[in-house]
């Protein structure tokens, strides 16, 4: 194991700013900037630290489906996650269509698995308004070991031929 600094304790708070920074990009940043290019190997709590501080930070996911009223002829469930490999906490969705003229109404939902949608549960409602939604500043979480789709209410317009989604969420640690 590799001997550690004289001053690792004195970047202990550094790492903790970092961790309490993860909604802010620039400041976490900046927080991560001040700790990496020290060897912090064999300290427990900076091990501890660092891991709550990568499970915290924000992923995104960016898709576009296709034809959604073709897809919906097949069937309405448009399958995110087939199994999640660790719980998330959804902060925000951003869905763009290819027109403003025609909405797309459905639900978040999230069930055992996704061939029987045994114990399914509605986290959100999922409805366009002008081509368009919106969601931000959310806290959805979903447990670990669960499917998450999208439910659609009706068959979308003709019209609607691509359908943009956004998504950025936090793996949530230990649950």
């Amino acid at each position: 194991m590799s001997e550690l600094p004289s001053n690792i304790n004195l970047h202990i708070p550094e790492l903790r700013q970092a961790v309490q920074a993860v909604q802010d990009p620039k400041r976490f940043a900046e927080a991560v900037k001040q700790f990496m290019n020290a060897s912090y190997l064999g300290n427990v709590e900076f091990d501890r630290l660092w891991k709550l501080l990568r499970w915290k930070a924000n992923r995104r996911m960016r898709y576009t489906v296709l034809s959604p009223g073709l897809v919906f002829d097949v069937s309405n469930l448009i399958c995110i996650w087939s199994l999640t490999d660790y719980a998330v906490n959804i902060t925000s969705v951003e869905v763009t269509l290819n027109t403003a003229a025609f909405e797309i109404a459905g639900d978040l939902m999230y069930a055992d698995d996704f061939i029987t949608r045994a114990n399914a549960v509605v986290v959100q409602a999922f409805d366009t308004t002008s081509g368009k939604l919106s969601l931000t500043g959310l806290s959805l979480r979903i447990p670990k070991s669960k499917s998450v789709y999208l439910s659609l209410d009706s068959k979308p317009d003709a019209s609607i031929t691509q359908m943009a989604f956004d998504w950025r969420y936090q793996q949530l640690e230990g649950e």
